[in-house]
């Protein structure tokens, strides 16, 4: 399928946008409580949260476009769930190894044989979370990916997209309610396990919110884009921003959340937003590097936590102004470069781009 520059160019954003995520976690809670409102490391890690809902967005848009084109929807699926099963299953394999070069030379070979085996036996303690989440908490996103297109294959399977919108909808809805907004007046307790790690955070996106942007990005390929989309997708970007920051004041202030939440209300209509202005294609560059990057950025997602905490290590070296700065640019840029080098190989290309 040919290439959009737009998509590429905000695949790039959003996956640097992902590091900052990460740089910024810690920061957000301090002693059990979200850190103060004005915190310049809160709201960086609350402005960048269009980017899981953009990527699973885009992924519904080019997996309809194939059913669109006339595809199969049950060959288009399977051939969908292969694909990201095989880079979920890889990944998750390279994170059970000993991958932190600081603590293998402390440890010696026998400490690292230590660390894989550790690592393998907790994993068959927590089969379902092994299941749904893999061997490190960024990896969540692939079994969303895959929960999020067999929910929306089933249905489109059927023919009942309007059945498919409600039911994307309500998920996105009691995921919220019975996660972020638990302990509001507006708040449900449903009795399904463990509340933190089914509707906060991964869970959210693999159980509830990822059919929503999934479905949205397949409604969006049965469409044909124009430049209108900009303007649409900007304000959807600005409405989405406003209901967001919105809901996080009255969440911290009032409800003193503990947790910096990956998605709330007007987290979706930011995500969507993402995804219009990159499908209009309007106003985008077309240089050649764009594609080239953007066609890298499961790759740079997949091993970008395997550079972040081996430079972790040298955070005391740098004052904190400087520090984060130095490893997000440090952090993508070798990231994407070891990507570039994988995809030069035919085997490892499948679990980069």
């Amino acid at each position: 399928m040919k290439r959009i520059p737009g998509v590429d160019i905000f695949r790039i954003i959003a996956i640097v946008a992902v590091i900052i995520a990460h740089a910024t976690a810690s920061p957000t809670v301090v002693n059990g409580h979200i850190a103060d409102w004005s915190s310049p490391y809160l709201i960086a890690n609350q402005v960048i949260r269009f980017t899981v809902p953009y990527f699973i967005t885009i992924s519904g848009y080019f997996w309809g476009k194939k059913i669109v084109g006339g595809a199969d929807v049950l060959q288009t699926f399977l051939g969908f769930l292969k694909r990201i099963l095989i880079i979920y299953l890889a990944w998750s394999l390279v994170y059970l190894l000993p991958y932190d070069v600081y603590q293998d030379l402390n440890c010696g070979i026998a400490g690292s044989l230590k660390i894989f085996y550790f690592n393998a036996i907790d994993l068959t303690k927590r089969p379902l979370h092994a299941m749904f989440f893999g061997t490190m908490y960024h990896l969540y996103f692939l079994p969303a990916l895959m929960t999020s297109a067999t929910i929306c294959a089933c249905f489109v399977k059927m023919r009942r997209i309007g059945t498919l919108i409600v039911f994307s909808a309500m998920l996105y809805i009691v995921g919220l309610l019975n996660g972020a907004y638990a302990h509001t007046p507006m708040g449900i307790h449903l009795p399904l396990g463990t509340r933190s790690w089914l509707f906060e955070g991964p869970g959210f996106f693999t159980f509830f919110g990822g059919a929503a942007f999934f479905a949205s990005g397949y409604i969006l390929s049965t469409m044909a884009p124009n430049r209108s989309w900009l303007w649409k997708g900007c304000g959807f970007l600005i409405l989405g921003y406003m209901v967001h920051f919105i809901e996080l004041y009255f969440l911290i202030t009032k409800h003193d959340i503990n947790y910096s939440p990956d998605c709330l209300f007007g987290t979706y209509f930011m995500g969507i937003g993402c995804a219009l202005i990159a499908l209009s294609n309007a106003l985008m560059p077309r240089a050649h590097c764009f594609s080239t990057f953007g066609s890298l950025t499961l790759g740079v997602y997949g091993m970008h936590l395997i550079y972040f905490n081996n430079l972790d290590h040298a955070r005391p070296l740098y004052p904190a102004g400087l520090w984060y700065p130095f490893v997000i640019v440090a952090v993508y840029l070798l990231s994407v470069s070891t990507a570039y080098l994988m995809a030069k190989n035919t085997a490892l290309k499948r679990i980069v781009a």
